[in-house]
């Protein structure tokens, strides 16, 4: 089972936006996978602004497929006249880019730390612009404020993937 997730811009010239959480089940056929009813709606989120909070929409979810893997779904047979228990495999969430940032708590791609947790290498941006780049050197005759960081090598980068690998560590084994 898939868990997806996408806003949608409900109409073209209103502010109306949307999230709709849906799952897919892949233990279906590929050719009726996909149909309209095989596709579950999940939840629903009215609003014209952005979510603020998606962990307290997605943890009932989350909850709800928890349950389903540890107790498994209990479907009533008729030839029988008993109850059979099956098993939810729960295989990943799927989601677009700003969908995506805001299940995995990262912030979205173009910020200055564009994986917020476990990413310290800034990105750049233009003067009075707030969209960042991830650019490990440093543009000619580039002066803005707060972005005139030393240009970043690719040995740098190992530095900053062992103290992302060791503080992802470190908060793996806190939350284990």
């Amino acid at each position: 089972m898939q868990l997806s997730l996408d806003g949608a811009q409900l109409y073209r010239d209103k502010e109306s936006n949307c999230w709709i959480f849906v799952y897919i089940i892949y233990n279906l056929p590929p050719d009726i996978r996909y149909k309209k009813r095989y596709v579950i709606p999940t939840g629903f989120i009215p609003g014209s602004e952005k979510m603020k909070d998606g962990d307290s929409f997605l943890y009932p979810i989350l909850y709800h497929i928890s349950v389903l893997q540890n107790e498994g779904l209990r479907i009533w047979d008729t030839s029988t006249q008993s109850h059979i228990s099956h098993s939810i495999p729960f295989v990943f969430v799927t989601a677009d880019g700003p969908a995506m940032a805001m299940v995995s708590g990262m912030v979205e791609h173009s910020r200055k730390f564009g994986c917020h947790l476990y990413c310290s290498l800034p990105g750049r941006c233009q003067e009075r612009d707030g969209h960042y780049y991830p650019m490990m050197l440093k543009p000619n005759a580039y002066n803005v404020t707060g972005c005139n960081h030393l240009d970043v090598t690719f040995a740098d980068l190992r530095q900053y993937q062992q103290g992302i690998s060791m503080c992802y560590y470190d908060n793996l084994r806190k939350l284990l």
